[in-house]
């Protein structure tokens, strides 16, 4: 945390964030059913994370609430879960690997002793890697990002873009031969949407932080690219929105539906927004209003998590 004497804050912060974990499974029982309360608690597991990483953001930001410094702070998280995941493999086969050795010797150790060992190894990851790459006493933009692994995470982005673009591509080519596909089939509809939030995380990560560290060539390239993504993502956004909006017209809202309908909104707000400002936009700063719409975009996400959590148990 920046050395800035945020304290009050903190504990506020945190506090606000200790009842919002705990609020959920005090009016749960006010859905109407099991399945719609299995819902509301599956929905949890991916709404608290993003709260949590939100309450972060907003501590270390509370000096620095600028679009630049938002932008930093997804750079930042997105490089800490990328490194992060590929920890974990390493972790995990190490982990493996170990318990197969001590098998061939048989020697096994308690369950319990390995149940803390992989939760105990699960925990110290996330903790290393980002006492590794976040340094707490600077502003997020002021944070290296010129270092190997930085430069890695956002050469290996921009290296996936190409081939986003042409599974995009052959998802929008093959819409109308499996048109109804999204509207009659749950799975579908799931996998298209999760395919955007994919996307966006791709279009975040591999934005430059600072437009120096390219070319004039490569900066026209990877706005192309940027570009392009959006463009056909787009197109996919309203199509599983069109779903979607079918699918609830014809059997009603869920707690799933109505989340999955906020969170399609949001993603087809930041595509257009994107590509509306590329459109606009004259001059050699295109970066800068990239950067202004996926710091409005994360305001939004974390504003969406925020009424799911509370809302949810009341509205259904």
């Amino acid at each position: 945390m920046p050395a800035n004497g945020a304290g009050l804050p903190a504990v506020l912060v945190g506090a606000g964030l200790a009842l919002l974990a705990v609020y959920p499974f005090v009016t749960y029982a006010q859905l109407a059913d099991t399945q719609r309360q299995e819902h509301y608690l599956v929905l949890l597991i991916f709404i608290l994370p993003l709260l949590a990483w939100a309450a972060v953001g907003v501590l270390l930001l509370l000096s620095a609430r600028d679009a630049e410094n938002r932008f930093a702070y997804l750079i930042k998280s997105i490089e800490i879960i990328i490194v992060g995941g590929l920890c974990g493999i390493a972790v995990g086969f190490f982990t493996l690997i170990a318990f197969a050795l001590f098998g061939t010797l048989g020697i096994m150790p308690p369950m319990l002793v390995q149940r803390l060992f992989m939760i105990g190894l699960s925990g110290m990851v996330p903790v290393l890697v980002v006492a590794i790459l976040y340094d707490p006493t600077t502003a997020p933009g002021a944070q290296s990002f010129d270092e190997g692994v930085s430069k890695l995470v956002a050469l290996l982005l921009r290296m996936l873009l190409p081939l986003t673009i042409l599974v995009l591509l052959f998802y929008v080519a093959f819409i109308p031969f499996r048109f109804w596909e999204p509207f009659q089939n749950r799975d579908v509809l799931i996998a298209y949407n999760a395919m955007l939030f994919a996307v966006i995380f791709l279009l975040v990560g591999a934005t430059p932080i600072h437009i120096a560290e390219l070319s004039a060539g490569q900066q026209r390239w990877l706005r192309y690219g940027l570009n392009a993504v959006a463009a056909l993502a787009m197109l996919v956004s309203a199509y599983a929105f069109a779903a979607i909006t079918y699918r609830t017209a014809q059997d009603g809202f869920t707690p799933n539906r109505l989340s999955f309908i906020g969170w399609n909104v949001i993603n087809g707000c930041i595509l257009l927004l994107l590509l509306v400002r590329q459109v606009r936009g004259t001059g050699e700063d295109w970066l800068s209003p990239i950067k202004r719409t996926y710091s409005q975009g994360s305001i939004a996400y974390i504003g969406w998590a925020l009424f799911l959590v509370l809302a949810l148990p009341w509205l259904f």
